[in-house]
């Protein structure tokens, strides 16, 4: 169909569904995207949006489907503070990855449906993630993060399903990190993972500490 673009303030608005072969948005540096209600856009072998740069910021109250992930942000470690937010009746879904990061102080709050394989994958710098919807791994992870520093707080559904934990999150540098499962088919309410060892319920490993609903972790 016919593609519905305009732009203010370096915000390409889309207002139009759209499936394609290929990248379906590609975003230049300093460009910002948002995603109306109702609006479908998909990619049939790629990434739903492409978002490689620093300081992107990118809202979805609509659709955005991709083969290889819904949402692909970063190119490399260095790159930073780029956002996302999905909304109340929105979703980002993939085949493979719902949204991959790759960068530093990346932020992603969801209201709606986030979900994949692996519904989010990250590697880089600080990461935060705020979840008042569903994250959902349909054969793997809910939460995937190779991470210095960050935080989640969940007060809606992380899942993951068959091989995958609902969260886990690694700290890079000496292959420390935690992971709190919240919500994950046939493991139980809680689990975490600690330096490679499964403990039960809730805990505080000295390199950060999953409490109620929260984790918060620190450099190691």
């Amino acid at each position: 169909g016919a593609v519905t673009q305009q732009e203010s303030a370096m915000t390409n608005v889309y207002l139009s569904s759209n499936s394609s072969a290929g990248t379906n948005i590609t975003l230049a540096a300093g460009q910002d995207a948002f995603i109306g209600a109702n609006v479908n856009r998909a990619s049939q072998n790629d990434y739903g949006i492409s978002a490689l740069f620093s300081g992107h910021a990118i809202e979805v109250q609509g659709h955005v489907f991709g083969d290889d992930g819904g949402i692909v942000l970063g190119a490399v470690a260095t790159f930073v503070g780029s956002r996302i937010n999905v909304g109340l009746n929105g979703s980002v879904t993939g085949r493979v990855i719902g949204i991959e990061t790759l960068g530093n102080t990346i932020s992603i709050s969801n209201a709606g449906q986030i979900s994949a394989n692996d519904a989010l994958v990250h590697s880089g710098g600080a990461y935060y993630v705020s979840n008042s919807g569903n994250i959902t791994g349909t054969y793997g992870h809910g939460i995937d993060a190779d991470a210095t520093s960050g935080e989640i707080v969940n007060t809606g559904t992380i899942t993951s399903s068959y091989i995958g934990y609902g969260i886990v999150f690694f700290c890079n540098e000496l292959g420390k990190g935690l992971a709190g499962i919240f919500v994950v088919m046939g493991y139980g309410d809680v689990q975490v993972i600690f330096d490679g060892l499964e403990l039960a319920g809730p805990v505080s490993p000295h390199r950060g500490a999953v409490v109620a609903n929260r984790i918060v972790t620190r450099r190691c």
